[in-house]
C-alpha cells in the first residue's frame, strides 16, 4: 500500500525526517525550504550522505538594484556592487540547499552556460567597488535593503557588504502580515516606495527562457504606477534587450540552436547592466530511506516517484 501525505510549506519538516530515520516512511521528496534549520540539514547531510539528494530547481534568487533611484541609477555602482558580492561565502552562510550563481537563468535551461566573471567576490573586486563608490560621490549614501522578514540573514549579508563599500546601509525586514506576498512584494513593486535594493526571486513553470527573462526584464515588466501589474522592482528597461528577446522567442520554433545563442546574448546584455545581483538557485532536497532506490529528479516535475523501487 502507498500512503501519500501532504503538508503545508510552513510546517516543520524535522518530524518527517525523523520518520525516515526510524524507517516509518520511505521518502520525503521536499525536505526544505525552511523551517528545517541549517544545522539540522547539515547534520542529516553528514549522517546520511547517500540518502539525501540535492537537485537545483528552476528558480533564481536575486537582490534587485533599482535602476531609477540613487545610488543604483549609476551603472558603474551597480556593476561594482554586483562583482563585489562573494556568492560562495553568501551561500555557505545559508548552509546546504543553495547553489551559488552569477546568472539570471537557472541550470537545466537550454541557454544556461555556467559563467561568473573572473575575480568576482575577491578582495580586489571589493576594493575596486569601494573606489567606484568614492569616485561617484556616493560614499556615505543611505541605502535601505528590503527583505522578507524570514530572509533577514540574507539581507544582513548584503548590508555588511554595502557598509564595507562605503554606504550607510540599513535592513528593512517586512513581516509576513497579513500576507507575505501582499505585504512585501506590493511594497517593492510600488514606484512611490522607491525601494533601492531588496530580495527578489523568479521561478519558471517550464525550463524555457521565454517564461523567465522577458517576464521580469522586458520594458513591459515594469508597469509604472501600478504595483499590481509590476514584475520588475529594478525598473529596468532597454529596448535593445527587448528586441533581442523578441528575436530569440521567434527563433525557438524554427531554429532552436540560434535561439539558444540569442538568449545567451540577451542574458549577457542584461548582466552587463546589472539590474539584479543573482545570488543562488535553491535546491530541492529529498530524503530517502535506505530501502529505496532508483532516484530520479526532473526540474519541472520534481522527484519521479513512479521510478522509485522500495524493498
Amino acid at each position: 500500500m502507498i500512503e501519500w501525505r501532504f503538508r503545508r510549506d510552513d510546517l516543520d519538516t524535522l518530524p518527517l525526517a525523523r520518520e525516515i530515520e526510524r524507517r516509518q516512511a520511505d521518502i520525503v521528496p521536499r525536505l526544505v525550504p525552511p523551517p528545517l534549520t541549517r544545522p539540522q540539514l547539515a547534520t542529516l547531510r553528514i549522517r546520511y550522505p547517500s540518502q539525501l539528494h540535492f537537485n537545483t530547481t528552476q528558480e533564481t534568487n536575486f537582490f534587485f538594484l533599482n535602476t531609477r533611484v540613487p545610488p543604483f541609477n549609476n551603472l558603474r555602482i551597480r556593476q561594482a556592487v554586483n562583482k563585489a558580492l562573494n556568492r560562495g561565502a553568501f551561500v555557505r552562510e545559508l548552509g546546504p540547499g543553495y547553489a551559488a550563481t552569477c546568472q539570471i537563468v537557472p541550470p537545466e535551461f537550454p541557454g544556461y552556460r555556467h559563467y561568473c566573471p573572473p575575480g568576482t567576490g575577491s578582495g580586489t573586486a571589493v576594493e575596486e567597488a569601494r573606489r567606484v563608490v568614492r569616485s561617484s560621490g556616493a560614499t556615505g549614501a543611505h541605502v535601505t535593503v528590503w527583505v522578507i522578514a524570514a530572509l533577514a540573514e540574507q539581507g544582513r549579508s548584503v548590508v555588511a557588504l554595502l557598509d564595507e563599500l562605503g554606504f550607510q546601509a540599513t535592513l528593512k525586514p517586512v513581516a509576513p502580515v497579513p500576507n507575505i506576498g501582499a505585504s512585501y512584494f506590493r511594497a517593492i513593486f510600488e514606484p512611490q516606495t522607491k525601494a533601492q535594493i531588496g530580495f527578489y526571486a523568479w521561478a519558471a513553470d517550464f525550463p524555457s527562457e521565454t517564461g523567465f527573462m522577458p517576464q521580469v526584464l522586458s520594458c513591459a515588466a515594469f508597469a509604472n504606477g501600478n504595483a499590481e501589474l509590476n514584475d520588475d522592482p529594478s525598473e529596468f528597461c532597454d529596448p535593445a534587450v527587448d528586441r533581442l528577446f523578441a528575436r530569440a522567442t521567434n527563433a525557438m520554433t524554427n531554429n532552436p540552436t540560434a535561439a539558444t545563442a540569442l538568449w545567451q546574448r540577451a542574458e549577457q546584455m542584461v548582466l552587463a547592466q546589472a539590474p539584479f545581483i543573482p545570488t543562488y538557485n535553491p535546491e530541492n532536497v529529498a530524503f530517502l530511506a535506505p530501502n529505496v532506490g532508483d532516484f530520479e529528479y526532473n526540474p519541472e516535475y520534481g522527484v519521479l516517484l513512479g521510478q522509485l523501487w522500495v524493498r
